[in-house]
């Protein structure tokens, strides 16, 4: 497994366990969304009890995670373009993703929207490719309670644009701020963003003598171009720097979907854990996205098998278990 050959846990020489039986524990806790305690119960010995595989974590810092997947990324990057998915410039979706978080607060942690129960969470920013056959997530970055968006984004698309040639970014509505838009037109970049409507566009709108049409205007000082279209009884709203025909801005924001679909998938991929070690669950949250890449290179590689493939990997997990498909866990 390519994951095993960039990420590695500091081991002792005295270890009693090798690095591939602790990513093989990794890799049933995430095809099976599952505690690491439970999952190492059902293999009846075979593999690290929790406290091994946590212990050894807890001695990896911020930085070195973050370094070892970024590497990892660079290396799925490589593959994919020996496999000529990445011959053309990318089109980007940009977007934060939170994992529920129900402790204490802590440095890390951020408060939000209500979600799976709770208001806390562990937030990330991710940079997804989101063009049909070639889905990967090419970089990502935690985003602590102090920082601000604008500057969590310029790092993360330094990062993309060291790895890939890139088309345009899209981003959601959250994204509408004059930091934002200043940081894109700064570095060059196409982009989409809806607009939000505030009294300035709503005036703008409500004087508009037809459909579609553009306008040159400021965003607290910086020009922007927004392009208003005419989508059945609602009228969409977008900021882009795009020369494009205008009614193709739909069809471009909508390939912003696809992180959503990278989304569902690293979730159905994320080990579960209770623990507030920040490097704890950055360390699961970026091998359930590893995961994730790897694949869409198996897709790739093997095309005519795509459907499978999730399927076949939990099945295999199972089989290492011992654990019948029927009665697998959890409940």
């Amino acid at each position: 497994m390519l994951i095993r050959k960039v990420v590695c846990l500091p081991l002792g020489r005295n270890c009693h366990y090798k690095q591939h039986e602790f990513f093989q524990l990794m890799a049933a806790m995430s095809c099976l969304n599952w505690f690491a305690e439970g999952v190492s119960n059902a293999f009846r010995g075979k593999l690290p009890q929790a406290d091994d595989l946590f212990y050894h974590l807890r001695k990896l810092c911020v930085r070195e995670v973050q370094a070892s997947f970024d590497a990892l990324m660079k290396r799925n990057l490589k593959v994919a373009k020996r496999l000529g998915l990445l011959r053309k410039p990318a089109w980007l979706a940009v977007d934060f993703t939170v994992e529920p978080y129900y402790g204490k607060p802590t440095g890390f942690s951020r408060g939000g929207e209500k979600k799976a129960g709770t208001n806390w969470g562990f937030h990330y920013l991710t940079a997804s490719i989101v063009e049909n056959g070639r889905r990967f997530t090419i970089a990502a970055l935690p985003y602590g309670p102090l920082d601000a968006p604008a500057d969590v984004l310029e790092r993360l698309l330094n990062q993309c644009k060291a790895l890939v040639r890139v088309e345009c970014v899209l981003l959601d509505r959250g994204f509408f701020t004059e930091p934002v838009v200043s940081l894109l037109q700064r570095e060059h970049l196409d982009y989409v963003i809806p607009a939000v409507r505030n009294k300035k566009i709503t005036r703008i709108e409500r004087e508009l003598a037809g459909f579609p049409a553009t306008i040159k205007t400021e965003l607290n000082g910086t020009p922007v171009k927004l392009v208003f279209v005419k989508d059945e009884d609602d009228t969409l709203i977008f900021c882009t720097n795009r020369a494009c025909w205008r009614s193709k801005l739909t069809e471009y924001y909508a390939r912003r979907w696809g992180i959503e679909t990278s989304y569902r998938v690293t979730d159905g991929l994320q080990a579960k854990t209770c623990s507030p070690n920040i490097v704890i669950r950055m360390f699961l949250t970026y091998f359930a996205i590893a995961l994730y890449n790897a694949l869409q290179l198996a897709k790739a590689k093997t095309p005519v098998q795509c459907k499978p493939i999730a399927l076949s990997l939990r099945l295999l997990v199972l089989d290492w278990m011992g654990v019948e498909p029927g009665k697998c866990m959890p409940p």
